[in-house]
Order: C-alpha cells, then structure tokens, then sequence
C-alpha cells in the first residue's frame, strides 16, 4: 500500500472584509506560534512584517464583475508558514460590518477555506481568532472565534 504525498502549506492568506463597496473601517494583525506578529495592532497604529515571507496590505475586493466596487480590506499573507496555532486579530476604527476568512494553498495547487460568519464591531472593539492548522493533517483549518 502507497501512502498518498504529504501536503505541504505553501501560503496562508487571512483577510477582514467590511461593508460592500467602501474601505473596511478595520485593522487586522495576525501572530504566529513563535509570537511574531504582522499586520496593524492598535486601530490606527503601525503596520508591522515581523513574520518571516509575510506581507501585509490593502487589498481591492471585488464581489462581481461590475468592476465599480470601492471595497478594500486587510489581508495578511504567509509563505511557507509553521503548523501550530496563530492568532487573528480584528480592531474596529468605527462602528462596522466585518467578516473574517482564512485560505490555506497547498503545495499542489489545492487549498482550504475557514470563514467566520458576519458580526458588529463597535469602535474600537477588538475580536481575536484562533486558526490551527497542523501539517500532519492537510485537511483541516480551524477558525475559531476566542473569549
């Protein structure tokens, strides 16, 4: 008996999407196992690229082929990223709308999606997300929402 290949996560991408159409009044921070950290901490703040290959950015979210959308969202991306359990964090700049999304691409061209349903934020508040993935088992990425 064969056992199938290993997969390998080649890029973990996280992603804090607003309202339709406008800015995403929202600042994202992603931590990884060794607790470093990328993306913006405090509303407001510094952005941050303390994880090795990652980048953070604003993106252009468009969710149909109208090409007229304002949208953009946080998004921060890992290469190569370890197993273990990395933290998302969420900081509202203004009373919004936001949903959060984890993408995992494997080394062969498949990949996985973890969304968490849309919720509130009030100004200011903060919402913390749990996502596991671990390397001996390809299938599962885990979002879980923190106390």
């Amino acid at each position: 008996m064969v056992k199938p290949a290993k997969l390998r996560l080649s890029q973990r991408t996280i992603v804090a999407y607003g309202h339709d159409d406008v800015e995403a009044p929202i600042d994202l921070a992603v931590t990884d196992p060794l607790s470093r950290t990328t993306g913006v901490v405090a509303a407001g703040g510094r952005a941050y690229e303390s994880i090795p290959d990652s980048r953070y950015e604003i993106v252009g979210v468009q969710r149909d082929s109208s090409m007229r959308s304002g949208e953009t969202a946080p998004l921060v991306s890992v290469d190569e990223p370890a197993g273990g359990t990395w933290t998302a964090q969420v900081v509202a700049r203004s009373d919004t709308r936001y949903r959060i999304d984890v993408r995992a691409a494997f080394d062969d061209g498949t990949g996985r999606r973890a969304s968490a349903p849309w919720e509130t934020l009030g100004a200011g508040e903060t919402r913390r997300w749990r996502i596991t993935y671990d390397p001996g088992d390809a299938e599962p990425v885990a979002l879980e929402a923190m106390p």
